[in-house]
């Protein structure tokens, strides 16, 4: 059945974009179908299309591309994709709402007062009050109040305080200032409650939940809605923020990760300050499971993305989390139930998504709120192995041979290709009885003049009958993990955007040689730690999946659909630390990403001999997706050796 992969559902787009569709090698012809969502209401998938766009079938699964032309006007509109000739036989569909850019810039640039109760502004900020310090609340609200941008309205809950200062404090806010509405239930409702009390009656096109004792930057509002502006209909929006002690001095930043599916389901993604669309949010029920009391932020994150939408990460400290003897700020134990509720949001994505019995939820030795989710040994999807032999060395032999003894997954087949003379007969042997002990299917063998293209494999079986992923194992190193495959896998479950999934490479000393690689330093494609042991401080980095610029292509598995549509790798060197990077990279342009596995390590001998850092001048050009680095990453890159990151000697 296909899939539409871009634009997500009811994103908003402008009148002329593209459509992009996964599709298997069993489908006919494909027809998109642009209907407006009028008369799909009215005739259902019997109504008349305004645009139709045919495609030829694959002889493969692919990536197809729709080009839609102009829509007539702003609105909503509904994409119908079907098998041509034969429409309604098996018909999927997904909404979008269409707001011509010029028209949306206008609008998203005003900056008005709040005016008549109908003027509905940019931002609802939401905020529930329990029994808190009344000094502490005046400092809130005069960071609140002091925002330079000004098209927002505050919904102030007391949420059933029996301090009598701080009911006052509350209830005097509504006279302050005309945006501010306040409301008070007479037993508290704790916060999850709470904030889908205020959620219900706000007004603003996003929502901005803030804690009743910390502070919102004077900018704030105005870089969110920077974000907001730059990229139309987004679901989500966060930014980073610090700790502050209790008289609002800073402590020690907090920096977020670019916006990822893969990352968020093993970290809390963003939580202060995030903004998230008030009609979304609503259609995902966020704030209706209690069991996600002091984790709501991550459970609205993963919520929103169940849905096909994705955030945007504003680079910037906009947010003081306030430090204090009953927050986690200070200690993480402030608050026991936020432990429960951590695993409480993972599992309930899970159980959302239907894949409770795919994985196990994984404490991790990094901290509060990091998860493994390690994939059971159930369900294996379809997977081709690609060992590559480029030496008849002994040792090269027995990589090889590890690889087959170490991968406990079955397979779907196997093919080991080598250059001519590397795979004696006595080799060949060894392999074929390898497999036949564990239970693998028999490996077939090819040679190949060169490995500067493994175009060369025409006649792979994952190019013949039905699709299959491909893992790609170079025989210089060896995987450590038994479950690496399994592992790997997960990370296309997890997040359908994942085109390539690598691993962590090490020496035998323990020292990084790939710890995935980050684009836009420089121009530069780096690994972080090369050359040395990764810090105890970034530990969170290493037990868990995220996402990354590239990944080294001797070690990767490669989901079916990206297979086919950009082929495998023509890497001329692979000793360097980043093979053919263009590979990973040009899958940008299809919408998938990389992604790191954490059970995905393997060991290799030898040094790369691009120490950590691969030249690619040219890469954002070709790539614009590449311009700019995670500022998440930057952090922990650095030039000096005795820091936590080493771009490269």
């Amino acid at each position: 059945m296909p899939r539409i992969i871009t634009p997500s559902d009811w994103a908003i787009v402008g009148r002329s974009f593209d459509a992009v569709v996964e599709a298997r090698a069993d489908e006919a012809a494909l027809e998109l179908r642009v209907v407006t969502l009028e008369d799909v209401n009215s005739s259902g998938i019997a109504a008349p299309p305004i645009h139709r766009v045919t495609q030829d079938p694959a002889s493969t699964p692919v990536l197809r591309r729709f080009s839609v032309p102009a829509l007539p006007g702003d609105g909503k509109y509904v994409l119908m994709v079907g098998p041509a000739g034969n429409f309604a036989a098996n018909v999927i569909v997904s909404g979008i709402q269409v707001i011509h850019e010029q028209a949306w810039t206008a609008d998203r640039m005003r900056l008005p007062d709040l005016g008549a109760e109908g003027d509905a502004p940019l931002f609802s900020i939401i905020t529930t009050v329990y029994d808190i310090d009344p000094g502490m609340l005046e400092e809130t609200v005069a960071s609140v109040l002091a925002q330079e941008m000004r098209d927002f309205e505050w919904l102030v809950l007391d949420n059933g305080s029996r301090l009598p200062a701080t009911v006052a404090a509350v209830a005097a806010l509504g006279a302050r200032d005309p945006r501010v509405r306040t409301f008070r239930v007479e037993n508290n409702i704790h916060i999850v409650r709470g904030n889908r009390y205020v959620l219900d009656r706000a007004r603003g096109e996003y929502v901005l939940p803030i804690d009743a004792d910390d502070l919102l930057y004077p900018e704030a509002l105005e870089w969110l809605a920077r974000g907001i502006r730059s990229h139309r209909g987004i679901a989500m929006v966060f930014a980073d923020e610090e700790k502050v002690d209790v008289f609002g001095r800073p402590i020690s930043p907090l920096h977020r990760e670019s916006w990822s599916r893969i990352a968020s389901m093993g970290t809390v993604p963003a939580a202060h300050p995030t903004a998230f669309r008030r009609d979304l949010a609503l259609q995902c029920d966020v704030y209706t499971d209690e069991r996600t009391l002091g984790s709501h932020d991550w459970d609205t994150a993963l919520r929103l993305a169940d849905h096909n939408q994705r955030a945007l990460h504003v680079p910037a400290i906009l947010y003081g989390w306030r430090m204090h003897s009953a927050s986690t700020s200070l200690d993480g134990g402030a608050k026991s139930y936020v432990v429960n509720s951590q695993r409480a949001v993972v599992d309930a994505c899970l159980e959302r998504r239907r894949m409770q019995d795919l994985f196990e939820v994984r404490d991790t030795d990094a901290g509060l709120g990091y998860f493994h989710l390690a994939r059971r040994p159930v369900r294996p999807a379809e997977v081709f192995l690609l060992v590559l032999v480029r030496s008849a060395a002994a040792a090269t032999l027995e990589n090889a041979a590890g690889i087959l003894r170490g991968t406990d997954y079955p397979l779907r087949g196997i093919i080991v290709a080598g250059l001519e003379g590397t795979l004696p007969a006595s080799a060949q042997d060894a392999l074929q009885a390898i497999a036949a002990e564990k239970g693998l299917p028999a490996p077939v063998f090819r040679e190949l003049a060169s490995l500067a293209s493994l175009e060369a494999l025409r006649d792979a079986p994952w190019l013949e009958g039905p699709a299959g992923h491909v893992a790609i194992v170079d025989a210089a190193l060896r995987p450590a993990n038994p479950a690496w495959l399994w592992d790997a896998v997960g990370a296309l479950d997890l997040d359908g955007e994942v085109g390539a999934v690598g691993g962590y490479i090490f020496d035998p000393a323990g020292n990084v040689l790939h710890f995935g690689l980050v684009a836009g330093l420089a121009d530069d494609a780096v690994t972080p730690f090369y050359g040395r042991p990764p810090a105890p401080a970034v530990r969170h980095l290493a037990i868990r999946h995220r996402a990354v610029s590239g990944v080294h292509c001797g070690f990767a598995l490669v989901r079916d659909a990206l297979v086919r549509q950009i082929g495998l790798p023509k890497a001329a060197d692979w000793d360097a630390v980043a093979s053919d990077p263009a590979w990973t990279f040009a899958a940008l342009q299809w919408g998938c990403i990389s992604a790191i596995a954490p059970a995905m390590v393997a060991t290799r001998q030898a040094s790369f001999a691009s120490q950590g850092r691969v030249d690619v001048p040219r890469l954002p050009t070709r790539y614009p997706e590449l311009r700019g680095v995670d500022p998440y990453y930057a952090w922990y890159l650095s030039p000096r050796s005795d820091n936590w990151g080493q771009v490269g000697r």
